[in-house]
């Protein structure tokens, strides 16, 4: 079950947001109204702190935007039905170090430290399943995967054969 509360990112986020709209409200209050640290907010406001997303990118193998880039990827490979494995994953990464220029040793976990940072593509990159697995779908899953199916030809404009 997903998370409904904000995290403590999004609410600094809207904090700073409502300082920058109206100037005059006390650091305080807004600290208060949206349960986030008084001092965090103080020190994000001048600058002497940033968002943990950003805040080591230079020391991560990829940056933010490369990744967004990787977690696009494996949703469209999804969308289209087609399972990844570790070593796609690998291979999106190489080519992206390839292009940047750089080369870099990626460690033995990195793409299992990868998915885990981005819950949303947990189920999407994965390891292979035994016979038993396969054999035991449920026709509510083979449904979804119809319906995928439909909207992507539809999307795509295939015709039917």
């Amino acid at each position: 079950m997903p998370n409904k509360k904000p995290d403590l990112e999004d609410r600094l986020q809207v904090a700073i947001a409502a300082k920058e709209e109206d100037p005059h409200t006390s650091i305080r209050f807004l600290a208060e109204s949206f349960a986030v640290s008084n001092t965090t907010l103080q020190n994000r406001l001048k600058g002497h702190t940033t968002p943990r997303k950003v805040a080591h990118e230079s020391q991560q193998l990829l940056s933010h935007l490369e990744e967004k880039v990787i977690i696009h990827r494996i949703e469209d490979y999804d969308n289209r039905g087609i399972p990844l494995r570790t070593r796609h994953v690998l291979q999106m990464v190489f080519e992206i170090l390839k292009a940047r220029g750089t080369v870099a040793d990626i460690g033995k976990g990195w793409v299992d430290r990868f998915v885990k940072r981005h819950p949303g593509i947990q189920s999407k990159v994965g390891k292979s399943i035994n016979k038993q697995r396969a054999l035991a779908t449920d026709a509510a899953i083979l449904r979804e995967h119809l319906e995928r199916f439909y909207v992507l030809r539809s999307r795509y404009h295939i015709s039917k054969m």
